[in-house]
């Protein structure tokens, strides 16, 4: 059953292709033979919370920063998680793109939708989250890989719970980075009780996506 899926989900994908890139190529990204930075992400990648998500998401801010040597681009799919579901970030276009884009530098940013009380399971989380890294790992040999650990949940609307983030997902994901030795971006404390960050308590406004645009420049290698 589980080949039979991937298979399928394989031959739609190379239809779609052709027609759809699955992310969005951000202004300032030019220059001769720039390094390709990929931010894979949920909602607050994709740029929800700011006024105009192609100027001023994160990975927007972090384009005209980084400069022409690079071309960033946004694969944040709203809504997406980490654990099997039916908006699982592994099920989408971009996820397949990630996999088979020429990147040099690749910024993880997946795990604030399954920090929901209706939702989480640690152990499942483990392991799908390994997954996606051991996956980005394989497909990118050759890239610096970081994976964030997400901002500070300021809401309990829609079962998000800020304690099952702190407490138990982002030691699993520094686990996860120090097995496969990837350095982490601590957005959560730089987000933390820090209200004037969030557009709604769970996605970064204009402030917020510009912080952390400034968090993954200065991690990042030159």
């Amino acid at each position: 059953m589980a080949i039979k899926r991937s298979v399928i989900f394989v031959l739609i994908i190379t239809l779609a292709g052709a027609m759809f890139s699955g992310c969005a190529v951000l202004s300032g990204s030019g220059g001769s033979n720039p390094k390709i930075l990929l931010c894979v992400g949920d909602s607050i990648t994709e740029g929800v919370g700011v006024a105009d998500a192609g100027t001023s998401s994160y990975p927007a801010v972090l384009s005209k920063k980084m400069g022409s040597r690079y071309q960033v681009l946004n694969y944040g799919v709203a809504g997406s998680t980490v654990l099997e579901s039916d908006n699982a970030y592994t099920a989408t276009t971009q996820y397949y793109h990630a996999l088979n884009s020429g990147a040099s530098i690749v910024v993880i940013a997946l795990g604030t939708n399954d920090c929901r009380t209706t939702v989480w399971d640690a152990e499942a989380f483990e392991t799908a989250y390994h997954a996606i890294v051991y996956e980005v790992y394989h497909a990118k040999a050759d890239a610096d890989i970081y994976l964030v650990l997400p901002p500070a949940i300021g809401i309990t609307e829609y079962n998000y719970s800020n304690d099952i983030l702190k407490n138990e997902m982002i030691p699993i994901i520094q686990k996860v980075a120090d097995e496969f030795g990837f350095e982490t971006i601590d957005v959560y404390s730089a987000f933390e009780g820090k209200d004037e960050l969030y557009a709604d308590g769970l996605h970064p406004n204009e402030e917020g996506a510009k912080l952390i645009a400034e968090m993954v420049q200065a991690a990042i290698k030159e």
